[in-house]
Order: structure tokens, then C-alpha cells, then sequence
């Protein structure tokens, strides 16, 4: 019964929270990552709440970790979703005309 309880409450938490922003100190930009999908989730990332990132969503990138850097952002996403061990280090330069992802 607990272990049904808790699966229950685990499943409505994960329903409710389904973005995550992060900040630097570094520079003013953001990063908004928002949870896309049921099954095998993948991750929609937005650029100071404007600019999608395409490049990691149209791959159907997992983000594991995000750390700030002076220029940007380093993303390590994954396919984990899939039970596929790949792992890809993203690194997100954020400039005044846009972004460049390497």
C-alpha cells in the first residue's frame, strides 16, 4: 500500500513539475528546460524565454546537468530515455545576435 501511495505521489509531482530555469551569475542570460512527452521524455530547451534550442530538441536530447560558463552554458544530455548509454557534452554560446551550440 505505501509502495502505491508513493508511485502515486512520485507520478503527480513529476506531472507538476515539468520546467526548470537556470540562472548564472556570469551573464544575464537564462535557460528554460521544459519536460516534453509521457513515456520517454525529452527535454525543449528556451533561451531567455525566446529562443527554442532546436538542435538538442530535434535530437531528442535528455539534459542531465546544466553549468553555467562565462559565454553560455555547458549541457550534458543523454539518451537515457531510451536505455541507450549515449551521452553528448553541449556547449551553448550565448551572444547578443543569438546563440552558437558546439
Amino acid at each position: 500500500m505505501k509502495n502505491n501511495i508513493l508511485l502515486i505521489f512520485i507520478v503527480f509531482i513529476s506531472g507538476v513539475v515539468n520546467a526548470e530555469d537556470y540562472s548564472c551569475s556570469e551573464h544575464d542570460h537564462k535557460l528554460t528546460i521544459n519536460s516534453v512527452g509521457k513515456e520517454h521524455v525529452n527535454h525543449k530547451i528556451v533561451l531567455n524565454g525566446k529562443v527554442s534550442i532546436k538542435e538538442i530538441e530535434n535530437e531528442m536530447w535528455f539534459v542531465e546537468k546544466v553549468k553555467c560558463k562565462s559565454t553560455g552554458f555547458n549541457i550534458v544530455a543523454s539518451h537515457i530515455q531510451y536505455n541507450e548509454p549515449t551521452k553528448k557534452t553541449f556547449i551553448l554560446i550565448v551572444n547578443n545576435n543569438g546563440y552558437e551550440l558546439k
